[in-house]
């Protein structure tokens, strides 16, 4: 039944909330910071500090590890020895700063600005500087082993025993900087195919990382640093500190892959960064990168050799893990160390004939994966299934009781090539029921119960083949008990069979047909044992388990399946079992969430002008899941109250383009339901992108309160309540025949911002009842004009074109027009805030005939069509 989906959610929403008292602890730091411009020696790791201006702040010693300070204007200010390692720091003002000691290993600087910072002694290994600007800044004894300073400006720098061992030079700017002798004329590659690479090997990796300042050959390529691109000027004069200051031992080591035919190593071997001591950490086959769309292989080969063509763009992919985790069976490719991705599931089976009345069909899942180190994984999900299905078995009609699983996983890498290309790993993981598995079988009230654990062992093999095909083979176990194969139970009849070991082979494959798509399938054949049931006999039987689809990628850190399945689960044993007779739909979402540094570490826009930023939120109506999706790691929360009710929700973004919710409508009177739930909203679209306008995909799980009884019967007093009193909607309750109901919408939201002022928005709504279909389905149209600074007028109507109607006018249902009018103020300069414009508080005053904010009942008008007034607030955080 649809109140399955809840608890997953809720595990998710948990997860999130993680992070809100660190947060609160945050916020008197942050505002003495603000207040004061001083916090040395302050906790401030994992604060939000983008775009904060804290000129000549000093923030000495001061904890700011995986903080987000994109944007901000740090420029003069002291963070000597501060702890800045894994932070956000995109396009962050340091001019001029004091650096000195600091640990920025592992953060992201892409285009900082850092010119004449102080960078002495100061860590910088395995950061991201892709075109960050240290023109005439100060890196002597600075760390920058593995550090990715692609197109970099390093002119007039200071670079005394500065470390550079295995960096990313591409591109790279040392125009005006000393460096040895042997390099005082420009040095340049054309092509592999250059009579001075013919006649000579290139170094390889291992031989230049094995190099001294004291003892070395400087190996340089185009690729590298760049002379003949940025040929010093015979007029300038270089600073003259830095001639007397730079020996020639002093200049960076430089670490370069060998050239290669290969499309994906030229491609990949530059960009990875290696977190342990293993060959590779991450694979280089293109698989593993989802790129640019305009990139073609064969330019992007030839861009690494031709420094003339200086477009970034089609010579970087982006590389992202996600892209070799599309399957429901295990392959042998692992997350990377640190890496987290949350992966979201529901399959929805279409019963046949009377069986639909029993229930919905719905098996949702949530799951956590985490690349515990490069070879080890850990994966624990909730598993869910449908407590109405499968209903007929044999002579009998089943109903599961209990019906949730946690299971874990864990895979283990035990072989690979030195390519890669080929990986052998074990998986093992473990079914256990949260409670108990209990099965009801009618005529007779049977009970049947098992809390047993059940194991699968699978052995999975894989091949790469080419940059699109990967190939996947597992010998796979499962030990189920006799009488259960999970949530599949044995009759209660004589000589009813048993379900007990089965063993057999599971396969994969997945072709790239697009740096965004991907198409995938896989299937497990059991030779022994039993995986399925027949509903005509009630006998245990056995069914090929597949999985069949596709993965479009919204952005590199967040992907969405579409499937077609028999399955009854995502994970282990479950994963085996399987509808021998119907075939359902399946949809994921799989995400890396911002909220772990890690992640932070991997694209979040194919867009590289907009990597590691995100867009304001929309301009929207009264409806709390309109327009766009809340900001990366933000929190956006509203409130209204007045003659309708009390209507609240807490939006929360997971990464950009996806976010995550729970709202709560409860309604005064005796007639309206009220309702509380969960969302999940997707940005397909992205206007501040590009695109023409902003377009999401949502959806919304709630369940009612008993009054629903009113509207689901068309009776203004209901039928089956009876009197009882009016109950609080609680997500965790059952659904009941006293009027509880499940309560599904499906809205897309388009919104249109014609400038600052003046903003646009139509939203589609279904509206799907538990075991009643779609009761409610039109649209929502509206606008925002600001009349004077900071005060803006909001106008809104819509229209039911399904169901009975959408308002009790007498004692019976019909269609009423839903509308709404307010008026809007932004009161953030009272406080000096000067954030973006959609990122600030507002409150506002309304008059309207809606039932709610929920989705549900944006398309309900109250009852008897009456006009209300109500006041409300949104506070992003």
């Amino acid at each position: 039944m649809m109140k399955s989906i809840t608890l997953s959610t809720t595990v998710t929403l948990a997860i999130m909330g993680i992070s809100l008292p660190a947060q609160a602890l945050e916020a008197d730091l942050v505002k003495k910071l603000q207040d004061t411009r001083s916090c040395a020696g302050c906790n401030l790791s994992n604060a939000n500090l983008s775009g904060l201006d804290l000129r000549q702040a000093n923030l000495q010693g001061a904890n700011l590890s995986n903080a987000n300070l994109s944007n901000a204007n740090l420029s003069q200010a002291n963070l000597s020895h501060a702890s800045l390692q894994g932070a956000t720091l995109y396009l962050t003002n340091f001019q001029q700063a004091n650096l000195v000691s600091a640990n920025l290993s592992q953060a992201n600087l892409t285009g900082a600005q850092l010119e004449k910072a102080n960078l002495q002694r100061t860590n910088l290994g395995k950061a991201t500087l892709n075109s960050a600007k240290l023109t005439a800044a100060n890196l002597s004894h600075a760390d920058l082993s593995h550090a990715n300073l692609r197109e970099a400006d390093l002119s007039h720098t200071t670079l005394v025993s500065a470390n550079f061992q295995g960096a990313t030079l591409q591109q790279t700017n040392f125009q005006g900087t000393a460096r040895p002798q042997t390099l005082a004329a420009p040095v340049s590659v054309s092509s592999p195919s250059d009579p001075a690479l013919a006649t000579s090997s290139p170094p390889t990796q291992h031989s230049l990382n094995s190099l001294t300042h004291t003892n070395r050959q400087d190996y340089l390529t185009a690729s590298s640093i760049d002379f003949k691109t940025n040929p010093p000027d015979p007029t300038a004069r270089p600073d003259s500190s830095a001639i007397a200051s730079t020996q020639p031992s002093d200049f960076p080591t430089i670490a370069e892959p060998p050239l290669s035919s290969s499309p994906a190593q030229t491609l990949s071997e530059p960009l990875l960064v290696q977190e342990s001591t293993s060959p590779r950490s991450t694979s280089v086959r293109a698989a593993d990168l989802v790129q640019v769309e305009s990139a073609a292989p064969a330019s992007l080969a030839q861009s690494e050799t031709t420094p003339q063509k200086t477009d970034s763009a089609t010579k970087e992919p982006i590389i992202t893990p996600l892209a070799n985790q599309q399957f429901q069976q295990p392959t042998a490719i692992h997350l990377p160390k640190g890496v987290v991705s949350l992966n979201l599931y529901n399959r929805l089976f279409f019963l046949p004939g009377p069986e639909a009345d029993s229930g919905t069909a719905a098996y949702p899942n949530i799951g956590v994966t985490w690349g515990v180190t490069d070879s080890t994984e850990l994966d624990l999900t909730l598993q869910v299934v449908d407590t109405g299905s499968p209903d007929r078995l044999g002579p009998f009609s089943v109903r599961r009781v209990s019906n949730r699983d946690l299971t874990l996983s864990v895979k283990q890498r035990l072989w690979n090539n030195a390519e890669d290309t080929l990986a052998f790993s074990g998986v093992f993981s473990v079914a256990a029921p949260l409670t108990k598995r209990t099965f009801e079988f009618n005529p007779g009230v049977i009970e049947r119960e098992n809390k047993s654990l059940i194991p699968a062992l699978q052995l999975p093999f894989t091949a790469t083949v080419g940059d699109r095909w990967q190939f996947t083979l597992s010998p796979t176990v499962a030990f189920f008990p006799d009488s259960n194969a999970v949530f599949i139970p044995r009759p209660p009849l004589a000589n009813s069979g048993s379900f007990g070991t089965t063993l057999g082979l599971s396969g994969a494959i997945s072709f790239q047909v697009h740096p965004r798509l991907t198409l995938w399938g896989d299937a497990f054949v059991p030779f022994t044992g039993n995986n399925s049931f027949d509903r005509d006999t009630g006998l245990p039987a056995k069914a090929i388990a597949y999985n069949a689809g596709l993965r479009y990628f919204i952005n590199p850190s967040l992907g969405i399946d579409l499937f077609a399945t028999n399955t009854f689960g995502g994970k282990g044993s479950l994963a085996l079992t399987a509808d021998k007779d119907l075939t359902g739909v399946g949809v994921r979402v799989i995400a890396l969430p911002s909220l772990f540094s890690a992640n932070r570490r991997y694209a979040d826009s194919f867009n590289r002008q907009r990597e590691g930023q995100d867009s304001p939120l929309t301009t929207d109506g009264l409806a709390f899941l309109d327009g766009g999706t809340v900001p990366s790691q933000r929190f956006l929360w509203n409130l209204q109250a007045g003659g309708q009710g009390i209507m609240t929700a807490l939006r929360y973004g997971i990464t950009k383009d996806f976010e995550l919710s729970t709202y709560l409508d409860y309604i005064f009177g005796e007639v309206d339901e009220s309702e509380q739930g969960f969302g999940v909203k997707l940005r397909l679209l992205n206007q501040d992108e590009g695109a023409p306008l902003t377009g999401s995909a949502a959806i919304t799980v709630g369940l009612t309160n008993n009054l629903f009884d009113n509207f689901d019967n068309n009776s203004r007093n209901g039928r089956f309540r009876l009197g009882d009193p009016k109950d609080f909607p609680l997500i965790f309750a059952t659904d009941s025949p006293e009027g509880r109901r499940f309560v599904v919408t499906v809205s897309l939201p388009l919104h249109y911002k014609a400038n600052d002022q003046l903003a646009f928005w139509f939203t589609p709504m279904l509206g799907f009842v538990q075991r009643d279909g779609v009761e409610l389905g039109g649209f929502n149209v509206g606008g925002s004009v600001e009349v004077i600074h900071d005060l803006s007028l909001v106008g809104e109507l819509g229209a039911n074109f399904f169901g009975e109607g959408n308002a009790f006018i007498g004692n019976t249902l019909a269609d009423r027009i839903p509308w709404s009018f307010a008026v809007r103020w932004d009161p953030s300069r009272l406080f000096g805030s000067e954030s973006r414009k959609g990122n600030r508080p507002h409150v506002e005053v309304y008059v309207t005939n809606r039932v709610g904010a929920s989705t549900w009942n944006q398309l309900r008008v109250r009852d008897q069509n009456e006009v209300t007034v109500g006041a409300g607030i949104a506070i992003p955080f």
